[in-house]
């Protein structure tokens, strides 16, 4: 590693690290488990999304190199009904939607009315 990736990767750290603080203080204040959402959508579901791309990365590597791989969908790589082509754009699709589908999520709890307020609206 360079010590340029080095520096990006303990800055990308550092951000992290500074969402998940700013979030959890501003739940501890307001209770909205909203801001529990987009730490999750935020932070959590990048890095755990990040490892699973790792993982794939070194499967697909190990196809390519002629190991056999019995995970699917990259058992069918090897059957030639599928092209590594096909399997990357749709796990990054995947990763993609879930992302979106956490945001909104977290943006759906955090635009909910007070309680107070859903009272005072109604009357």
């Amino acid at each position: 590693m360079t010590n340029s990736s080095f520096t990006l990767v303990v800055l990308q750290i550092g951000l992290a690290v500074a969402i998940i603080v700013a979030l959890i203080r501003k739940y501890l204040r307001t209770r909205d488990v909203g801001f529990v959402w987009l730490g999750v959508a935020a932070v959590i579901w990048p890095l755990a999304s990040g490892f699973l791309a790792a993982s794939l990365r070194m499967l697909v590597q190990r196809s390519i190199n002629g190991s056999p791989v019995a995970v699917y969908p990259l058992s069918l790589i090897g059957h030639g009904e599928l092209t590594y082509g096909t399997v990357l754009l749709v796990f990054n699709m995947t990763r993609q939607v879930v992302a979106t589908g956490l945001m909104l999520i977290a943006i759906l709890y955090l635009h909910r009315l007070p309680r107070e307020n859903k009272v005072a609206a109604e009357a």
